[in-house]
């Protein structure tokens, strides 16, 4: 990978049973890397889910049809990110709960973070100002990586 195996831990949080079958499946045969079938959020909790078996899984409003329940759970209560140095969130839509729930974790540990923020102009100004509130020291940059509408990221850097 990039980061050249240096690295003490990589988590990564996947509740579409599809998509996480497929990460094990080709995950390396390292034990630094823990993948866990939950999504993450603002607290623990079991949400309705629109499993996809690709990027566009979602959590959706309850009774949609053909949702599923997940389990979710806060970054700042999960103790295999407690020493958390980078998060980088995808989570179409659910970003803004999901930097909730690691409120504590980004103040602590001042992470680099990479948050997509292009799935609402909500997202845009709100992720921004949030991370900046959470943590005024960091620099942020804004970077658009498609030349689709899609894939617009904050970087958070101290």
């Amino acid at each position: 990978g990039r980061v050249h195996g240096k690295y003490e831990k990589i988590i990564i949080f996947e509740p579409d049973n599809k998509c996480y079958s497929r990460i094990q499946k080709n995950m390396p045969n390292d034990k630094r890397i823990q993948v866990i079938p939950k999504g993450v959020w603002d607290r623990e909790d079991a949400l309705s889910f629109v499993a996809s078996g690709d990027a566009a899984s979602h959590i959706a409003e309850e009774g949609v049809a053909g949702a599923e329940t997940i389990s979710v759970v806060s970054i700042d209560k999960c103790d295999e990110c407690r020493n958390a140095s980078f998060i980088k969130m995808d989570l179409e839509g659910a970003e803004q709960k999901a930097l909730r729930g690691a409120e504590h974790t980004i103040k602590r540990n001042m992470p680099k973070l990479a948050i997509c923020i292009y799935h609402s102009d909500e997202d845009m100004l709100k992720i921004i100002d949030y991370i900046h509130n959470l943590v005024p020291e960091y620099k942020l940059y804004v970077r658009h990586h498609s030349t689709a509408a899609i894939e617009t990221v904050v970087y958070a850097i101290r």
